[in-house]
């Protein structure tokens, strides 16, 4: 850079391109701290994004403001969350000045979007974990009422949205427009996250609608997503069938396979079904196929059922239901907007202590028309309130731990109540009850923000329209509507410090290290779905819900993954398979030099027209494997590279680049450890290094800035 050049340049951009000793300079000479560029975005915006840790601290060590936004109104918790920096959160998150504090992770941009929400639009399961950690709601609302499990839904994110139900997020919740997270993701043909979400629910969530009435299958078919519509349609038609039938749940689970495990069995079907119909099963080579056959159905049968090496048990899906509370939300979303105002300040006025909730509650009876015209006035129906008076006598305050996001016998309660708020404070120590109390505050407390949300915007649009006449009554109704979002955010905040206390302390009870890796952002040996600390060469599947030692891939053919137990199993199931393929091929030309009708002929042929590019693919895995095997690496080591193997390969420019220092004497080692089960020779292949990985960051660091500096946040 010219000396000219650094002369013009200002802070902002100067931390835009990584000037530090620049940046350093300038404060030195008395610039501000949190001068802006032409985007908006200030220093400290571009040391979050980019991960410049020295620089942010520097630029907070001089007093640098939080919460200045750039022009899309993202702050600089925004851009750390952006660019996936755990660091930087903690530092903004914690006593670095006066403008650093929790109150950062509430900050929202246009979007309504808060740190959670872009983490869970980036897939970054790290940052969301770590959140968690803090307190963080799994239920925050975009400005369009989005939740994370919606967003991750509509962009097909498998991995954050099943972060999210491992972690009990609600899957029912909906949008301003009703839709929750099946809906965006038939909308959008995500076929991962639609199987991921009707694994978590039954089949009657398909008949749910939204605020226009579309279901989840009619969607799919105005989307124009015709394999999602066939897909469902089958699963609800099965579904229906196996009700029906009473069919066992094992048969259930078999409907519910992989679509490829059907396309494979149809595929044996119709090569058994020609080779007992036209190609007469006599003699040794038929009796050979036959065998060879059977044993591919044999080792189909053992690989879909073997354990391939998890490291824990599997995460199973809770089965969500749906809360009868969220439906009368809904309903009360289409209620005009001063009754949704009435009925908003009914349930959020400001606290009182018990005794005069009590009295308030006495003097104040829902009366029955109010109660029939009301949705939200019938939850709090008379009975309820007596029912909040008279449990405190009768012993506990805590209420027992709802399973999935099922309701607890007192889900309703009026949120102007005291008890309201001091709930948590006495629940954060029953554990185990403890999380899942916080997340049903959670869901409530969120509900409310967002319909006083939805209701400033309609004011907003409102008071453009009527700025000409000047209603002073509209005007107190929009200052009151602040006052509330006001005393919501705040109850968040006290919230947010219950719950990151509660869910420490439950998972410091399973495993104490992962705990403490997790509070302090070391995430680089962490499943944060499996919740436990994972060897080097061990990696989760979404699909499996597990971590798999030493994971080639998840097998669609057989519905299950390939690890360390399982893939000699695998290798011989190809070796078998091919043989089938090649066999049938041999006694099909044998067929076909003798046959004299052609419409026998032709169903031969038609066969082999399958069976030959199926052939050529499982040669083609089989060489793969083989190579794979001869140099100790595995499908998903060289797929996503982690950083081991990027220390053993540094040179990956050739695309047989895991073929570098390979031996005979390392390939003859490598072949009888794969057949003995023997890993000693990773100590030999493979040395865990992350300086790789740093450089990596640095280099996605400088496309990071691209995207951020082309969209202004």
């Amino acid at each position: 850079m010219s000396q000219r050049s650094r002369g013009e340049i200002n802070l902002a951009e100067a931390a835009r391109a990584q000037e530090v000793h620049l940046v350093a300079e300038r404060l030195a000479a008395g610039d501000d701290v949190n001068m802006q560029d032409s985007q908006g975005n200030t220093a400290l915006h571009w040391a979050c994004l980019l991960g410049l840790h020295g620089l942010s601290s520097l630029l907070l060590a001089h007093d640098a403001r939080t919460d200045i936004p750039n022009l899309n109104g993202s702050y600089a918790v925004h851009a750390a969350a952006a660019g996936k920096n755990i660091k930087a959160m903690k530092m903004l998150t914690g006593d670095k000045n006066v403008h650093t504090s929790k109150d950062v992770l509430f900050q929202q941009d246009r979007k309504g979007y808060t740190a959670f929400l872009i983490a869970a639009e980036n897939n970054d399961v790290f940052t969301m974990e770590w959140l968690y950690f803090q307190g963080v709601s799994l239920e925050q609302r975009g400005a369009n009422g989005e939740s994370a499990a919606l967003i991750t839904s509509r962009l097909g994110h498998t991995r954050g949205l099943q972060w999210l139900i491992s972690h009990n997020a609600s899957i029912f919740e909906r949008d301003n427009d009703g839709r929750n997270a099946l809906h965006l993701a038939c909308a959008h043909g995500r076929h991962d996250s639609i199987k991921m979400l009707m694994d978590s629910t039954s089949t009657k969530s398909l008949q749910c609608v939204d605020t226009m009435g579309d279901g989840a299958i009619s969607l799919a078919w105005k989307h124009g997503q015709l394999h999602v519509f066939c897909w469902l349609w089958f699963v609800e038609f099965a579904e229906a069938l196996a009700d029906t039938l009473s069919l066992k749940s094992s048969v259930r689970a078999a409907l519910s396979r992989s679509a490829w495990t059907t396309v494979f069995w149809t595929l044996l079907l119709l090569n058994f079904l020609t080779f007992l119909a036209l190609l007469e099963p006599a003699g040794t080579e038929a009796m050979l196929w036959l065998a060879l056959l059977s044993c591919v159905v044999c080792c189909w049968w053992h690989l879909s059922m073997s354990d391939p090496g998890f490291t824990g048990p599997r995460f199973a899906f809770a089965t969500q239901e749906q809360d009868p509370e969220l439906e009368r939300f809904a309903e009360l979303m289409q209620l005009p907007m001063d009754r949704q105002a009435e009925e908003l300040t009914r349930l959020c006025g400001p606290s009182r202590s018990p005794k005069a909730a009590a009295t308030q509650r006495a003097s104040n009876r829902i009366d029955r028309m109010g109660a029939e015209s009301s949705p939200w006035a019938a939850l709090w129906s008379s009975s309820k309130e007596v029912e909040d008076e008279v449990a405190p006598k009768l012993g506990s305050r805590c209420d027992p731990a709802p399973s999935g996001n099922s309701r607890s016998s007192r889900t309703f309660r009026r949120s102007d109540e005291d008890e309201w708020d001091e709930e948590g404070a006495s629940c954060a120590g029953c554990a185990p009850s403890a999380v899942a109390t916080v997340q049903q505050r959670w869901l409530r407390l969120s509900r409310r923000q967002q319909l006083c949300r939805a209701l400033l915007e309609k004011y907003d649009l409102a008071s453009l329209r009527q700025q000409a006449e000047g209603h002073q009554a509209e005007r107190e109704k929009e200052a009151h509507l602040r006052q509330v979002e006001k005393d919501l955010n705040s109850r968040a905040l006290k919230l947010m410090d219950e719950a990151g206390a509660a869910r420490f302390k439950e998972i410091s009870a399973q495993s104490g290290e992962y705990a403490r890796l997790a509070m302090e952002g070391e995430f680089r040996t962490l499943c944060v779905i499996c919740r436990g600390v994972r060897s080097m060469r061990s990696f989760h599947c979404k699909l499996c819900g597990c971590c798999v030692q030493r994971m080639d891939h998840h097998c669609p053919w057989v519905d299950r993954c390939i690890g360390l137990e399982n893939q000699r199993s695998f290798y011989v199931f190809l070796i078998l398979l091919a043989l089938v393929f090649m066999l049938f091929l041999q006694m099909s030309i044998n067929f076909l030099a003798e046959a004299e009708g052609l419409g026998l002929s032709s169903a031969v042929l038609l066969i082999l027209l399958c069976d030959v590019p199926a052939m050529l693919f499982v040669l083609a895995l089989i060489l793969r494997q083989t190579v794979y095997m001869l140099v100790n690496v595995t499908t998903y080591e060289v797929l996503v590279c982690p950083p081991h193997m990027c220390n053993r390969f540094p040179r990956r420019g050739s695309s047989l680049w895991y073929l570098q220092g390979a031996s005979l004497r390392s390939c003859l080692r490598n072949f009888l450890s794969y057949w003995m089960m023997d890993m000693s020779s990773d100590c030999l292949d493979f040395v865990e290094d992350s300086s790789c990985a740093e450089d990596a960051e640095t280099e996605e660091g400088l496309q990071k800035c691209c995207q951020w500096g082309s969209s202004g946040g």
